[in-house]
């Protein structure tokens, strides 16, 4: 690629935004092709190809927070898987959706595999992403929660992160290097961040989810 993205990441990680943009451009079209081989295989993901651009761009948020220099893998190489899964598990969630809802009867586009989940999911639920009112307000907060997670230091992204990924309090403080009360109060004060990012937009939603979703 044309721009040097270890640059970019050094400036990323100085919180310049401008760099952000810059590396969202510069994967512009990994993010495309994926969301076109997606689209090729299940038409119904046309209606969601925004929301797929989107996530496309939180995964290249989440490559560059999670990247780790080494010659064993370059960051682009890293960013693209990290791009492509979470495109390709945003897709499985529109699609079983859709079917869910009538867009796509019997989900003609799903594979076998893929065919007894959307059965499963034809049983009521709460998921209220299908609301466009809600989708609405869900997108906004989560572009908020975003800019909250840009400002915040190293080491709060990564108490962010482990608390999303579930699992005890003791655990992620002995892996952080902290004791209990250390990994219990950082959280606490990060978690406040969050809420007062997307405090409002989203209210039926536990910011667990919330914060699960838009990382």
């Amino acid at each position: 690629m044309a721009a040097n993205t270890y640059e970019l990441l050094y400036m990323i990680r100085m919180k310049n935004a401008e760099a952000m943009e810059e590396l969202f451009e510069v994967f512009r079209r990994c993010i495309d092709a994926e969301i076109a081989v997606q689209i090729s295989r299940y038409q119904v993901l046309r209606t969601f190809r925004d929301d797929l651009t989107i996530e496309g761009q939180i995964g290249i948020v989440h490559a560059a927070e999670c990247y780790r220099e080494t010659p064993a893998c370059r960051f682009t190489s890293f960013a693209t898987v990290v791009i492509h899964r979470r495109i390709r598990q945003a897709a499985k969630h529109y699609r079983l959706a859709a079917a869910e809802h009538g867009l796509n009867p019997l989900s003609l586009d799903l594979n076998d595999a893929d065919m007894s989940a959307a059965f499963t999911n034809l049983i009521p639920t709460k998921d209220r992403l299908s609301d466009p009112e809600f989708r609405l307000h869900f997108n906004e907060a989560k572009r908020r929660m975003k800019q909250a997670v840009q400002k915040m230091n190293k080491t709060e992204r990564r108490i962010l992160y482990s608390w999303t990924e579930g699992g005890s309090y003791v655990m992620k403080a002995e892996q952080m290097g902290m004791t209990y009360r250390q990994y219990e109060g950082k959280l606490g004060r990060v978690k406040r961040k969050v809420l007062d990012a997307v405090k409002g937009d989203a209210p039926s939603k536990s910011m667990r989810e919330m914060t699960t979703a838009g990382l």
